[in-house]
């Protein structure tokens, strides 16, 4: 049994008394735009109820969402694969960029890496210095943060495996399936866009996701679109209901690893 220990949470300056690691260390929202989260010094932890390796909050069995396949090409001699909406894991969700959602949020580094220890899904992937997002409206504890984060990768896993026709039941455990790279990949990049790496350079702010983890996704599932529209690093316009114009952008143009992105 591990003996409690006062932990100290910050924003800007502000720091918050807290009791032992996951189970008293609250986090606050940030008062100011400027304002970040900062993860300092933990002490040591017991996973409790989320364990490495383990995939909490598994959803229900997944049925047929809006993935549709899309047209992109008069090439006929080409055989499509896997060209489904959205092309590449976690990209949106109903059509909200999910890139766009997570720049919007305030981020801070997480300096214990003991932390992943409770990421439960994405567990065995964070062997690097990762961000967890502050809470936009009312304090919560770190441990439950990352259960929020790990449930959004779970769904974002499941729902991609469904576009592809897959049964998200039989790839529970994408760690373990080492002969299946293509699983692998959609796995990582969930996980690299729900836990960023720490941004050295700007705390606060999200680190996307490689391209290199796009490119090895697209490699090794052999997504094919039929045409050379399937890039891993753009930038769309679209107008919405309201008339006016979003941009939406994809992967950071870095190769991984990089102090500018987020994988490999």
């Amino acid at each position: 049994m591990f003996q409690a220990q006062v932990a100290l949470f910050s924003f800007s300056g502000l720091f918050v008394s807290a009791g032992a690691f996951g189970t008293e260390l609250h986090i606050q929202p940030p008062s100011t735009k400027d304002d970040k989260p900062v993860f300092r010094k933990n002490p040591d932890a017991v996973a409790g109820d989320i364990t490495r390796g383990a995939s909490p909050d598994l959803p229900d069995r997944p049925t047929e969402g809006p993935a549709q396949k899309l047209g992109y090409t008069t090439n006929y001699m080409c055989r499509p694969q896997y060209c489904i909406n959205p092309v590449f894991p976690a990209l949106s969700y109903f059509g909200e960029n999910t890139f766009a959602k997570q720049e919007k949020r305030h981020w801070g580094c997480v300096d214990d890496m003991r932390f992943s220890n409770h990421t439960g899904f994405c567990a065995r992937l964070l062997t690097y210095p990762f961000s967890l997002p502050a809470p936009e409206k009312e304090q919560m504890l770190v441990r439950d943060i990352v259960k929020q984060e790990s449930r959004e990768a779970i769904k974002m896993y499941a729902a991609h495996l469904a576009g592809m026709g897959l049964e998200f039941w039989e790839y529970t455990e994408p760690w373990n399936l080492v002969h299946d790279p293509c699983i692998q990949s959609v796995w990582k990049l969930v996980c690299y866009t729900y836990f960023p790496k720490c941004n050295e350079i700007e705390e606060n702010k999200y680190l996307k996701p490689c391209k290199s983890a796009c490119q090895t996704y697209v490699q090794k599932c052999k997504v094919d679109c039929c045409d050379d529209g399937l890039k891993c690093v753009f930038t769309h316009e679209k107008v919405l209901a309201d008339g006016k114009v979003s941009t939406e952008s994809g992967y950071s143009d870095h190769v991984g690893p990089s102090t500018l992105c987020t994988g490999y």
